[in-house]
Parts: structure tokens; sequence; C-alpha cells
């Protein structure tokens, strides 16, 4: 399938690493301008979980999401598939993984990231690395392998996309 045609779900991890790394605002505004437009082109995007958990740091990054809600840079609620997914999910981390750990990791976004990138045929976009099986955390990578689900880190889609940042 050609690169053009496939579509990226971006974690909240991607915005906050960015924001507070090596893309801050008064860095590089290119980056989010160029998230912008890729969003724009239906390219990339994020659950409305995302959306949620970003807005509730309260600093710059949250203001920008909050302009932003009603853009294509955010699905819309989860449908019933969505939701069927993401009980999936659930199901597999709540045996695979120690209770405290499994209530964590529900309790935010990623699984929502897995569950809407799953149903939409994208590929999860994550700062996450795989962690042995051994681990007792669950990992976006992790899950996703489980599930059939593709999964690259950011510079990998910069690089996928041509992404020319300035200069």
């Amino acid at each position: 399938m050609d690169s053009v045609m496939e579509r990226y779900c971006l974690d909240s991890n991607i915005y906050i690493e960015m924001k507070n790394g090596p893309y801050g605002f008064d860095i590089a505004p290119g980056f989010w301008m160029w998230v912008e437009h890729e969003a724009e082109a239906g390219v990339l995007y994020s659950p409305e979980a995302v959306h949620r958990e970003l807005l509730s740091y309260k600093d710059e990054l949250s203001e920008w999401i909050r302009t932003r809600q009603a853009t294509s840079l955010f699905a819309d609620p989860p449908n019933r598939e969505v939701q069927g997914l993401y009980r999936q999910v659930g199901d597999f981390v709540q045996t695979s993984y120690p209770s405290l750990q499994v209530a964590d990791f529900l309790s935010g976004a990623d699984p929502w990231v897995i569950a809407q990138a799953w149903n939409d045929r994208s590929i999860v976009v994550t700062h996450e690395a795989r962690v042995d099986a051994s681990s007792r955390k669950p990992k976006i990578p992790n899950i996703c392998e489980h599930f059939g689900i593709r999964y690259i880190k950011l510079y990998d889609l910069l690089r996928i996309r041509g992404a020319r940042l300035g200069g």
C-alpha cells in the first residue's frame, strides 16, 4: 500500500515530548504547522481520549489542543466498534498484567489510541518502546504486537511523510 494512503494515530506522548523537547512551540513552530497540515490532509489524528488527556495539563500544549478541538486532528467520540476493540484491549491487559498497572493503563488514553488505530487500520505513532515480555507494565508496542497493529516512532513518521520543518 502506498504510504500516502496510510493513516497514523498519534499517542499523547508525541505531543508532550515534542512540546517539552526538540519541537517546543517557540523553537520549532514548523513542526506544529506540519501536524496541522497532515491532520487536514487526513493523514494523522488522535482519538478523543488524547484530546481529553492533553487538556488536563493546563499549559501551552493544552491551549494549543483546546483551539483545535473541532478540527480533523481529533477523531469523533468512539463508536461501538472502537468501544468493542477497547474492551478487547482491556481484557488482554487485565489477564496479562498486575491489577495496579492495569488500572493505571486503562485510566489513560493509551488503550483508546490502540483501539482507534485498530478500528481504522491506522498505524500507531508513539515514543514508547517495546519491553521484554517479563515486564509488568503494559506498553503500547507490546499490545499492538499482540493484536497485529502496526506502530512506529515519530521520527520514522516524519521520514515516511517527507516532512520538511524549515531550513
